[in-house]
């Protein structure tokens, strides 16, 4: 991302910071994400809720939620993380919320509620591929 942190999160970034950090973590250790596979199971959260995660939430949202986003994302729709990665390296932070929160908005929401069911019965227990 560019620039420093305090302009990272000059919109909500935190469910990206934190998620690709713990993407990152669990897939280079080949660990599985035993504590995101038991949220995933409880589909508390829209996939179009989390791009508004920040420090003030729980950690089981900034950390284990913010990972299953991450995930969801680089498998589902990585032309999007593309898109996204285009803005975040920029600075334009402003684009990179449009996209999240108009352009994708709500749209992935019921195949993310797919996805975590998926997740839950143990399509995440392999580790993430992680980045290619």
């Amino acid at each position: 991302m560019y620039g420093g942190f305090s302009a990272n999160v000059s919109t909500p970034t935190i469910w990206w910071i934190e998620g690709l950090a713990e993407y990152v973590s669990y897939s280079y250790r080949k660990v599985t994400n035993a504590a995101a596979i038991a949220e995933a199971a409880k589909h508390t959260y829209a996939l179009s809720k989390l791009w508004d995660t920040n420090y003030g939430h729980d950690a089981s949202r900034v950390y284990q939620w913010s990972y299953l986003a991450v995930r969801y994302m680089f498998e589902k729709h990585p032309a999007d993380v593309v898109t996204l990665l285009c803005h975040y390296r920029t600075g334009n932070w402003n684009a990179a919320r449009t996209f999240l929160t108009t352009t994708i908005g709500d749209r992935y929401d019921a195949d993310w509620q797919v996805w975590l069911a998926a997740c839950a019965s143990g399509a995440c227990a392999a580790p993430a591929r992680g980045l290619r």
